[in-house]
This record gives C-alpha cells, structure tokens and sequence, in this order.
C-alpha cells in the first residue's frame, strides 16, 4: 500500500471524494503545453522519478527548462502533485494503472480538476471556441488560447474527446514549397535568371532548422539568404512563445540582418545580375 504525502491510502482505486477541485471561474488556471504535461504523466508511470518533484527531476525527466514553472502548476492545479512536491494518491493510481485502465484514470482526473468547466462544457458537441469561452472566466486571461489548449490536450488523452484536427498557424515566415513538386522548365529557368534572379549556377541547398522536414525555402525571385533563414529557424515554437524582450531582440536583429543580406537600392541604380544578361527586345 502506497501512502501519499496529502495522507489518503491508494488502494487501487482513485477516490474522486479526496480529490480536490482547484480550478474554478475567477481563479487561476493551468497553462503549459499539453504534451508536456502528458510527457511528464507517462514518465512517472514508465520509470522510476525521485521524489519530491523539483525543478532537476523535472528536467531529467525531459522537461525543458523554461517549462518546468508551469508543469509544475498544472500537475498541482490536477491534483496530481502536492504542496511538497509529492505525488498525490490520484497520481499513484495513474501509475499503477495497467495500461487498458490508464485512459479511464485519467478522465476521471480531469473530469474531477475540471468539474466546474463540464458543467457548460459538452464533449460530445462543443469545440475549441466553445471552450475558449468557458475560460474567459478563469486567469490568466492573456493565456487564454494555452488554458483551452491543455484542457483539450487532456481530454484528448483521456479519450474523453476525439483528437482534433489542427491546422497550421499562421505566421511570417517562408512557405517550404515541397522537394515532390515540379520543377521549372530550362527555358523559364533562363528566363528568369535574365530578369535578374540569381544566375543558373546558383543551388538552392536544403535548408535545417524552420521547415528543413517540408522542403526548400524561396523568395519570390531567388533564394532567400541563409543568413535570413538561420535567424528565422531560432524562432520559439507556438506553444513555448516569447516575451516581449525577446521579441524586441529579435526584430533589432532581423532589421540588421534583413539590411546585411538584401542591400537598399533605388530603381535607377539597380544593375542586371548575370554575366548571360541580355536586354529583350
């Protein structure tokens, strides 16, 4: 028999009554990503994790560094880690759950942290903005795209809702036109390197980092800089985000970079690139 640190006897079954409700409208909600949170759950559940749960076993565990405050409050806001920093008696019946009974543990956990939310939420007919909504009433309200985000995350986990289709966000950088698609024929090749793209010798290598899985990035007449490309692929994900310090830096050195790499020239100034240039007639 395991005897958690808030004092109630895992038996091998979750008690739903010693479970505590932490997350109600007008207080603070959960907000780390999701697969973090669920990466975290099925580590302890699949290898030994030195206990109290610090900062350090977080991060052996594969939770990076900047994430870790956050994990840390969401697992005490599921009722799965205590004050202390122990696991909680709802968080030793999810390791010891076989695997067949692992799903139907963890809804009951989500369904017992968010009771309040499934009282306007129906899993069988709301969506994501159904669910933004509901949270509108929760803190912290700049958050409120991540809170949804890792309510939904763990139904899905739990089975309590089909797993979504995501569709990508939008951003500022370069589309990655895909390496299967055709290429241009000779003759729009040399076409365009007389209007002044760069010349045929130019390659167009793969790039790493942003995109490098999807294919090859391009500017709409040439290549865009690797310079360019190397500061865009240090972009932080969607889910991780920034600050606005961050952001700040960022932009300074993109502007410095983007001046580097792409030279201002007036019209009348700017001269045919090429040795093959010739003027149509």
């Amino acid at each position: 028999m395991v005897v958690p640190s808030s004092g109630v006897c895992w038996n091998g079954n979750l008690n739903l009554e010693s479970v505590r409700v932490p997350i109600r409208s007008g207080g603070q909600a959960p907000y780390a990503p999701p697969q973090a949170v669920i990466e975290f759950i099925r580590s302890y559940r699949n290898r030994p994790l030195q206990t109290p749960f610090t900062g350090e076993v977080l991060s052996r565990a594969g939770v990076s560094e900047s994430l870790i405050p956050r994990v840390i409050a969401s697992m005490k806001a599921l009722d799965l880690i205590d004050e202390g920093g122990m696991p909680t008696s709802a968080f030793e019946g999810l390791r010891r759950a076989p695997e067949a009974e692992y799903s139907s543990r963890l809804a009951e956990v989500v369904k017992a942290a968010y009771a309040e939310v499934f009282e306007f939420f129906d899993p069988a007919r709301d969506d994501e903005e159904k669910a933004r909504d509901i949270f509108r009433h929760y803190e912290p309200i700049g958050q409120l795209t991540r809170i949804a985000s890792l309510f939904l995350g763990l139904c899905e986990e739990a089975g309590i809702i089909a797993e979504r289709k995501r569709t990508a966000p939008k951003s500022a950088t370069p589309r990655a036109t895909s390496t299967s698609s055709k290429k241009p024929e000779p003759s729009k090749r040399a076409s365009s390197t007389r209007q002044g793209s760069p010349s045929a010798g130019t390659s167009t290598k793969p790039l790493t980092g942003v995109g490098a899985s999807t294919g090859r990035f391009e500017a709409g007449d040439g290549v865009i800089p690797p310079a360019l490309m190397g500061l865009l692929s240090s972009l932080p994900s969607p889910e991780v985000g920034w600050t606005s310090a961050q952001r700040k830096r960022f932009m300074d050195a993109f502007s410095a970079v983007l001046d580097f790499s792409i030279p201002i020239s007036e019209p009348e100034s700017r001269q045919p690139v090429g040795p093959d240039y010739e003027d149509d007639e």
